[in-house]
């Protein structure tokens, strides 16, 4: 498990990755969230000429925002059990997750 004594900072790890900036942040503030998903998905269904068969989007949105919300969770709170409250999850479910979206390979870069 991660250590919560340490910042974690998603927008901070894309930066160091070369996947983010700070004008790509300020433009996405202004977005709404649903308008933001809806774009990915634009954006992904472009990259494959609108083809996105057999991936079942309506179906695995849940999980697909479960991992968002886990991921936000885990940057935000300081301690594991701040982020079981934030999340309203047992002890059980979050050992779960925390593995299925294998967060401590996500967060593994110490650089930021």
């Amino acid at each position: 498990m991660l250590d919560h004594d340490s910042y974690y900072s998603i927008s901070s790890k894309l930066k160091s990755e070369g996947k983010t900036n700070e004008a790509f942040e300020v433009m996405l503030n202004n977005l709404h969230l649903e308008d933001i998903v809806a774009l990915k998905l634009e954006l992904s269904a472009r990259m494959v000429k609108n083809k996105l068969y057999g991936f079942n989007i309506w179906n695995n949105i849940l999980n697909i925002t479960r991992e968002a919300v886990f991921k936000f969770a885990i940057a935000v709170t300081n301690t594991e059990s701040d982020c079981l409250r934030l999340l309203n999850m047992n002890h059980f479910d979050y050992v779960k997750y925390y593995k299925m979206y294998k967060i401590k390979e996500y967060f593994k870069k110490r650089d930021y």
